[in-house]
Formats: structure tokens, C-alpha cells, sequence
């Protein structure tokens, strides 16, 4: 009796795991960009978020996001930015958030943030690219603190690492925009122009923002390229 018992619980048990594989179609992860995924007997269905659609939320929808882009912030804390500077521009970034707010809580903009000195480990990302619930981030932006008294400026060597950060985390098919923010005075001049020719190539937009009351007007014109794409935070 108790092997007949085990051999029915056995049975079961079987009955039960064959049934959960045959009906369970979410476990490989069909569904991408935070969507859920709901097992149907005949396949699978994608509960996307924010601006996501298509069956594996592969997609953005342009009715549910208004903007769509790739922003990187790349922010300036050598020794020339004082920490008054570098708190205006900090607030200046958070009133671009607040711009940006409905397609960040859509999905539409994804966002992060580079801050950059010395070429090296004092150059990182602070805040990876990615979707982002806007109140968050505005945390995130609001909390930044400058830690860098001395230092030099390695602009060319900043917009590298944000060409390389695109490239593992950016979207594909999406537009991507750096937005630099800097007094302008970079230590590795020479490797401003290589720099900027590879974000080009990588079809990115880069914008220059002006940040203190000492900035290079010339280099920041020299990084954007276009004198509309300069920008002068106060």
C-alpha cells in the first residue's frame, strides 16, 4: 500500500511539472524593457511598459512618447569648476529632467551621467544610461556632490568613455545626444577634435553647455561643432 501511495504521489508530482513545462512560455524571457510576461496556452503575451509595443516590446510607440533619445550627461568636477559651479550646474541638469519628465516616465528618454577629471578611475559613470522613474533620478541628480578639489580637465578622454557607454547601453535605432557640461579648459586639448570625430561616426549628437563665468568659448564650439548646439548654463 505505501508503495502504491508513493507511486501515485510520484505520478502526480510528474503530471504536474509535465503540465507547468507545457504551459509555461515565459521561460526563456520573451519579453524585454521591464514588460511582463503572461503564459498563454498557446503561446505567450507581452504586458509592455511605458512607450514599449510590439509583441516583445521591442518597440516604442511615438503616441506614447512624444521624444524619443538616448541622453548621456557628461559633467565636468576638475579642480578649475568650483563646487558653486558645479551645483549650478547640477540644477541646471534637474531643470532639464523636469523638461524631459512625461518621456522619461513614458520610457521614450532613456538617461545617465558621466562625471569626468582625471583621465582613468576619476573619470566613471555615475549614473547609468538606462529607463529611469524621473522622481529617481531627480534624487540621484540632486545628491551629486563634487569630490574633486585639484585636477585636471580631460575632456577628449570624457567623451570616449561616453562614446563607449552608448555603445553598451544605448538603444539601437534610437537617437543618442551627449550634453557636456564644462568651463571649456580641457588638459588634453589635442584629443578633443579625435574625440569628438568618433562620437560623430557613432552617430551621436553632442551638445556643449558652459558652466561657471571662466569658460573656453572656443572649445566648447570645438566640441559641439555647430555654435546652436552651445549652450550656456546660468
Amino acid at each position: 500500500m505505501q508503495a502504491y501511495i508513493w507511486g501515485l504521489v510520484f505520478l502526480s508530482v510528474s503530471l504536474s511539472l509535465a503540465t507547468s513545462i507545457a504551459v509555461n512560455q515565459c521561460t526563456s524571457n520573451p519579453c524585454i524593457n521591464n514588460a511582463v510576461c503572461s503564459s498563454l496556452a498557446a503561446g505567450y503575451e507581452c504586458i509592455c511598459s511605458g512607450a514599449y509595443i510590439g509583441r516583445d516590446c521591442s518597440k516604442i510607440s511615438c503616441k506614447k512618447a512624444t521624444t524619443v533619445a538616448d541622453i548621456l550627461l557628461v559633467l565636468d568636477e576638475s579642480g578649475t569648476v568650483s563646487r558653486t559651479e558645479y551645483k549650478d550646474a547640477t540644477n541646471w541638469i534637474a531643470q532639464v529632467l523636469t523638461a524631459f519628465k512625461s518621456n522619461l516616465e513614458a520610457g521614450g528618454i532613456h538617461m545617465g551621467l558621466i562625471g569626468f577629471s582625471f583621465a582613468g578611475d576619476q573619470t566613471k559613470v555615475k549614473i547609468p544610461l538606462s529607463t529611469a522613474v524621473y522622481d529617481t533620478l531627480k534624487t540621484q541628480i540632486n545628491n551629486l556632490e563634487k569630490t574633486t578639489q585639484h585636477g585636471p580637465t580631460y575632456i577628449g578622454y570624457a567623451i570616449n568613455v561616453a562614446v563607449e557607454h552608448f555603445s553598451s547601453n544605448g538603444r539601437n535605432g534610437v537617437p543618442k545626444t551627449m550634453i557636456l557640461l564644462t568651463d571649456g579648459r580641457a588638459t588634453d586639448s589635442e584629443a578633443i577634435s579625435p574625440a569628438v570625430k568618433k562620437a560623430v561616426a557613432a552617430g551621436i549628437t553632442i551638445i556643449s553647455v558652459g558652466i561657471g563665468t571662466q569658460y573656453n568659448s572656443d572649445q566648447l564650439l570645438q566640441i559641439a561643432r555647430d555654435p546652436s548646439r552651445v549652450i550656456i548654463a546660468n
